[in-house]
């Protein structure tokens, strides 16, 4: 075994030592600064067009928001420049127009290794590295897409050497891209997640223990973004926003969760009652916070999301049994589970 898998897997171990004291101390920190601004508190996630990069009014669009998911989609299907490559220079385009509370996260897939990423195209079609991936009635398991322009192989996390590989290189790509701030996986139950038709070619066994090998990696994930100034987009504390039926237990762990956990991702529904749920993110929010939606929607716009609240003066309240408040430096905000009803006073 050569010194450098030594290295890496040293590391390995040193990084799994420090999932275990950062979770237990919580001080996995998103490493940018964090802001109270409602607009930059928005996500946004949406596919993009196959063909063709985007437009100056998605590009505009996109960078109003606080947190943006570049999806694989985008222009996939020009082979003249990798995914990644692509990721970063819109990734720089969103930063130049949205300012310095902008974040970009770029997509990965998990269960798969696809072939538009140079990261997994430069050790698909080499025997040498046949070890990576999974094996389908003796041949590489291969599920292709886009009409045969895309390969998908599938991942063998058993193999710790492919839990490396994925971490340090495919993970790993991002690290001293200014224009990148983390990772958005995608299919993180592993095999299996949204590709079933392989399942045939294993047994239960097998199938259990890619999907544990698959968890094992993605935890590896966190410290190691963490480590090279980047962050995984499921680090956050996932809350979900309040509806009618549930609103008071909703919002009162929502505040309990926020307490614990500054770094929280609202899981709202756009579609339905957003005065509601954005009054129970107001309630909740502490210093790193995003109101957004786990996948593809977008991009949207509300006027709400144009006010200035400025910062909590402090915690939420229950005024009432179920009707919750909480002052800002440039307004209160209230919900009323009882009615539900929301409000929102702004200072003279």
């Amino acid at each position: 075994m050569s010194s450098e898998r030594n290295a890496v897997r040293i590391l390995f171990s040193v990084l799994a030592i420090f999932v275990c004291s950062c979770v237990s101390q919580n001080v996995l920190f998103p490493p940018w600064p964090s802001t109270y601004n409602l607009g930059k508190s928005i996500t946004v996630q949406h596919s993009y067009s196959l063909n063709q990069w985007p437009s100056d009014a998605t590009t505009a669009a996109d960078a109003k928001y606080g947190l943006v998911v570049i999806d694989w989609s985008m222009d996939v299907l020009d082979n003249s420049t990798s995914q990644e490559q692509k990721m970063e220079q819109y990734g720089a385009k969103l930063k130049a127009l949205g300012g310095p509370f902008t974040r970009v996260f770029e997509y990965r897939n998990t269960e798969l290794g696809l072939s538009t990423f140079q990261t997994q195209r430069s050790v698909m079609y080499d025997p040498k590295f046949s070890w990576l991936w999974l094996k389908c009635g003796g041949k590489v398991c291969n599920s292709p897409a886009l009409n045969g322009h895309q390969d998908q192989y599938f991942w063998d996390y058993r193999n710790q050497s492919t839990q490396e590989y994925f971490v340090k290189t495919v993970v790993g790509e991002i690290q001293g891209k200014s224009s990148v701030d983390g990772i958005w996986f995608d299919d993180r139950g592993g095999l299996g997640d949204e590709h079933p038709e392989v399942l045939k070619y294993f047994t239960a066994d097998e199938i259990k223990a890619c999907r544990a090998a698959t968890t094992v990696t993605l935890s590896a994930t966190m410290p190691f973004l963490h480590s090279i100034g980047k962050f995984n987009y499921f680090s956050f504390e996932s809350v979900t926003a309040p509806q009618r039926s549930t609103c008071e237990a909703a919002v009162k762990q929502a505040i309990d969760v926020a307490s614990k956990y500054p770094f929280i991702m609202f899981s709202w529904n756009v579609q339905q009652d957003l005065a509601q749920q954005l009054a129970g993110f107001l309630l909740s929010r502490e210093q790193y916070a995003y109101f957004g939606t786990a996948w593809a929607v977008g991009p949207y716009w509300f006027p709400e999301f144009d006010q200035d609240y400025g910062e909590p003066v402090g915690p939420a309240s229950e005024t009432a049994t179920g009707v919750f408040s909480r002052k800002w430096t440039k307004a209160t905000v209230q919900l009323n589970c009882n009615t539900w009803e929301a409000s929102f006073s702004f200072n003279a």
